[in-house]
């Protein structure tokens, strides 16, 4: 299921790329979107066409955080993967709450969430700068690439954990 997605994401690239293959400027600026772009702006167009009664700024916060968990998920999946080969702690050193676990949950937002918040809002967001891009976009697959990555993301994650239970004990 998941290889049949990735098939139809790349032929609908391709199927883009040979309509504009005549304009030679437009081609260059498909060639230097990349996949991150492409995920983001099917997901906001997705979010702008959908009618749920929330404002077009609180859809686009709600998938700023929801990107944001996805690749801090990811990032938690490589420090998994690296960290049963080699010892060492990526988290910050924080010591501002009384007890352990409320330092350690806060510098797992620190470390793990709040830079790709940050990164997103400025590559994505800052400036309407989705609104230049959208322009620019050529998958249309109507949010699946959004939502392919955001449970991709989580499958990865808890699938690693599963295996590091089971295997690695």
């Amino acid at each position: 299921m998941l290889y049949l997605t990735l098939i139809s994401f790349n032929r609908q690239l391709k199927q883009a790329e040979n309509k504009n293959e005549n304009n030679r400027s437009s081609r260059i600026q498909i060639q230097n979107m990349n996949w991150y772009y492409e995920i983001w702006l099917d997901g906001i167009a997705k979010a702008k066409k959908t009618n749920s009664g929330k404002s077009n700024r609180d859809k686009m916060i709600t998938l700023l955080v929801a990107f944001s968990i996805a690749q801090g998920l990811n990032l938690v999946s490589i420090y998994f993967l690296v960290g049963s080969f080699v010892k060492f702690n990526p988290l910050l050193k924080i010591d501002f709450f009384p007890g352990q676990y409320l330092n350690t949950a806060f510098s797992g937002f620190l470390t793990f969430y709040l830079p790709f918040f940050i990164g997103n809002y400025f590559l994505i967001f800052y400036k309407n700068r989705f609104l230049k891009l959208m322009r620019k976009r050529r998958l249309h697959s109507d949010g699946k690439a959004f939502i392919f990555y955001f449970f991709f993301s989580g499958l990865l994650f808890f699938g690693i954990i599963l295996f590091g239970k089971v295997f690695l004990v």
